[in-house]
């Protein structure tokens, strides 16, 4: 009788055991997907933010560019 008991206790203890480290893997399972995602955004957002470096040469072409629509633009607003 006493062995039957011990025997059922113990199933009982792994079962919990068991199912708290179920419950354990797949909330690391999910917080880790949640920081995959969150590092993904934040890269995102940081490449959005990082600012642009130009040589001297395409500033100078990007100067000219926009006067150039400037240009185009004012003249445009006169003759309408």
């Amino acid at each position: 009788m006493d062995l039957k008991h011990d025997n059922e206790a113990r199933t009982r203890t792994c079962d919990v055991l068991v199912k708290k480290q179920r419950k354990e893997r797949d909330h690391h399972f999910r917080v880790q997907l949640d920081l995959k995602a969150a590092n993904k955004e934040l890269a995102l957002k940081h490449k959005e933010n990082k600012p642009m470096i130009l040589s001297e040469r395409e500033k100078i072409a990007l100067c000219e560019e926009l006067a150039k629509y400037k240009r185009e633009a004012l003249k445009q607003l006169r003759e309408a």
